[in-house]
């Protein structure tokens, strides 16, 4: 089914997973309005975009912000197709290293943010359209993750709430479970592009399929959730490469 003409806003759009997905409905004809919290971002997703997309900078955390978007999404568009809350943080931190404050700011990202932000836009999704929030892999915990994978089981548990609310008015909700993703941001900030290449080789040997995935195969997943999952709601989609549901191979002699 073809989908050009369509509206979709991606939030969290200007890099990775949100970026692809935003130019993957672009290719498909869709009409988008596309949000980043940082001006070089945005900048840059611009440029990439180019007049394809509308792309703004807009703070999930910051109600003001929210309400600039609800509206400016409503006078651009009126109703939409589709809905993609691509936004979170990871901080890896101990158990000892979290504070109040790191706590507060991770599930204000994680979870107020996106919440509120769909209180605005979910009642814009026309019946039969869809909304797609990023979650995590359920694969086994990692250590200095423990509020991480706190607030995305929140998110989760926040999105199937959500979909028993809009059941009625033909607006599916799902999420969506990236494992590691090409090019990752996981591991540490400092990390040199030596040791990046180190790790993502390692995250690869974890992960069934060999592979990170690359940004374009998220985005593929998670516009079939949104837009052709036409009888799934309040379902995680795990696109991890098999990292929560089986064991990576033996290596070969």
């Amino acid at each position: 089914m073809s989908r050009a003409g369509g509206a979709a806003v991606v939030v969290g759009g200007t890099s990775g997973m949100g970026l692809a997905i935003a130019e993957q409905l672009v290719a498909d004809g869709v009409r988008v309005i596309v949000t980043g919290r940082r001006e070089e971002s945005v900048a840059r997703a611009a440029r990439t975009l180019d007049e394809a997309a509308r792309v703004v900078r807009s703070d999930a955390t910051v109600p003001a912000d929210r309400a600039d978007l609800t509206r400016l999404v409503q006078e651009t568009f009126g109703t939409i197709d589709a809905l993609f809350v691509n936004v979170g943080a990871a901080l890896p931190e101990s158990m000892g290293e979290v504070t109040e404050q790191s706590w507060d700011h991770l599930f204000d990202v994680t979870v107020k943010g996106p919440f509120f932000v769909a209180q605005g836009l979910l009642p814009l999704v026309r019946p039969g359209g869809g909304a797609v929030f990023t979650t995590l892999t359920t694969a086994t915990a990692a250590a200095s993750t423990s509020v991480v994978l706190a607030a995305k089981g929140a998110l989760r548990e926040l999105a199937r709430g959500l979909a028993a609310e809009t059941v009625t008015t033909g607006v599916r909700v799902n999420t969506i479970a990236p494992g590691y993703i090409e090019p990752s941001t996981a591991g540490s900030a400092t990390a040199t592009e030596e040791q990046r290449a180190a790790e993502q080789a390692e995250w690869s040997t974890y992960t069934p399929m060999g592979r990170l995935a690359s940004p374009q195969e998220m985005a593929r997943a998670a516009i079939f959730l949104a837009l052709d999952a036409t009888f799934s709601t309040g379902i995680e989609l795990l696109a991890d490469g098999g990292l929560a549901s089986i064991d990576p191979p033996e290596p070969t002699a």
